[in-house]
């Protein structure tokens, strides 16, 4: 993964970086990482 931080594409790029620090995150979390997905509905 981190071979695509060198990718020519910047958006490319941005999406490697981003997913890296995610796993740093999972990594020092242990048992306390979640997702919370809320799902809105306009009236």
């Amino acid at each position: 993964m981190k071979v695509l931080i060198e990718h020519p594409e910047a958006s490319i790029k941005d999406f490697v970086v981003e997913i890296i620090k995610e796993i740093e995150v999972f990594k020092c979390s242990e048992d306390s990482y979640s997702y919370v997905f809320s799902v809105l509905q306009s009236a």
